[in-house]
């Protein structure tokens, strides 16, 4: 007879998305890096037009104080694991790196903070 193996495995995407105005996602869109969007996901970074944000965007035209609006899932989930994981991962908090993802913030459920937006359930997300 013929032997099978089994090999589980799982693929799974998260995207961070915007809705700034008159701004492309995809080539030629906004560009951010894991340390930037931890900042913005920790809301140390509460702005479109802050100066870190325009270092690597320097064509980006955003009215002064244009305010970010962070909406995360209310109830644990794996795409709250997924990126809270993937922030730790990329841009860890450490002495050297004070701004970065705090390790006790990785998880399927963690604290956000007040000023983020709750949002109930993934098909809410969108409206939310």
């Amino acid at each position: 007879g013929i032997e099978f193996v089994q090999l589980p495995f799982v693929l799974s995407a998260v995207g961070f998305f915007h809705s700034i105005p008159g701004v492309p996602s995809g080539e030629g869109g906004l560009n951010m890096t894991a340390c930037l969007l931890a900042r913005v996901f920790s809301t140390d970074i509460t702005t479109w037009d802050h100066p870190d944000i325009l270092d690597i965007n320097p064509g980006l035209n955003v009215e002064k104080n244009y305010k970010i609006f962070v909406g995360r899932r209310v109830l644990g989930s794996s795409s709250t694991y997924s990126i809270t994981n993937y922030l730790y991962a990329q841009c860890p908090q450490t002495d050297d790196n004070p701004k970065g993802w705090p390790a006790d913030q990785v998880g399927s459920t963690v604290d956000w903070d007040e000023s983020t937006n709750a949002c109930d359930g993934s098909g809410p997300m969108t409206d939310c």
